[in-house]
């Protein structure tokens, strides 16, 4: 399957959007979009997933790619002081509210509640 044919089919499937899939290709816009996909060395990254946490030592991570296969990786506890390694992450009711789909007056709660 071509790029193009797997992304019209990857928007009816997911959004049901098998006309606008169609009207997108007729708009160039199909192309532009597969022409720019990512390639064998490129890095894709994500945004913080809602509900997500700290990892811990123990938890698994793990990525799959149909047709590259799967790489499962266990987090370690690592001694590395890395306060010193750029801006390091900090608790806001901002952080929490879109991180945890916290509605803003419960996450401005939280951070108040943590600084008590």
């Amino acid at each position: 399957m071509d790029a193009e044919e797997a992304l019209i089919e990857y928007l009816e499937m997911f959004y049901n959007l098998k006309r606008a899939g169609r009207a997108l290709k007729r708009f160039g816009a199909v192309d532009f979009a597969t022409t720019i996909a990512p390639g064998m060395r490129d890095v894709l990254l994500t945004g913080t997933p809602a509900h997500s946490r700290p990892m811990e030592p123990g938890d698994e991570v793990a990525v799959e790619i149909t047709g590259l296969g799967r790489l499962q990786s266990t987090v370690v506890d690592w001694d590395v002081d890395l306060t010193e390694a750029g801006e390091q992450p900090a608790v806001s009711a901002q952080t929490l509210h879109v991180a945890l789909a916290t509605p803003e007056e419960e996450a401005e709660r939280m951070v108040e509640g943590s600084a008590a």
